[in-house]
């Protein structure tokens, strides 16, 4: 008897199982006027960790590396050179608001425009700054 359980199925089994979606706030009150870009800032930074410890870290590890016990697909997110979907502020924010298929589910029903901005930030934070290079120096004589 042939299984009906493809790779694909799998998958969304083994994330559904393992990777549980954040709470939903219910309130009534409109929340369109608390939206809105945040300028990073040590505050949003804050924010966007822990934001991101809860509902990005299984997948993504608590480094952001997704390195070990995570599910193989997620990406390292300290290596932005790597990214297929952008890494500017906007590319980002529309990767975790609207999700990459059965890779990474959509977060904008979860996350308020402001707090997926402070999940940014937070992300932006974990970059390798390059320091810049200095003038060379002529030789002494």
């Amino acid at each position: 008897m042939k299984s009906s359980l493809n790779f694909p199925t799998l998958a969304a089994m083994t994330w559904l199982l393992c990777c549980p979606l954040p709470a939903v706030d219910v309130r009534a009150e409109d929340q369109s006027s608390q939206t809105g870009a945040v300028t990073s800032s040590p505050e949003s930074i804050a924010k966007g960790r822990a934001i991101f410890l809860r509902s990005c870290s299984t997948c993504h590890g608590a480094d952001g590396k997704a390195q070990i016990n995570v599910v193989s697909s997620a990406a390292d997110l300290t290596e932005p050179n790597l990214w297929k979907q952008g890494s500017k502020p906007e590319e980002m924010a529309r990767t975790i608001g609207s999700g990459l298929g059965m890779g990474m589910p959509a977060f904008k029903a979860q996350l308020k425009e402001a707090e997926i901005s402070d999940v940014v930030n937070y992300i932006r934070s974990l970059w390798v700054q390059t320091a810049p290079t200095a003038e060379p120096q002529a030789p002494n004589k």
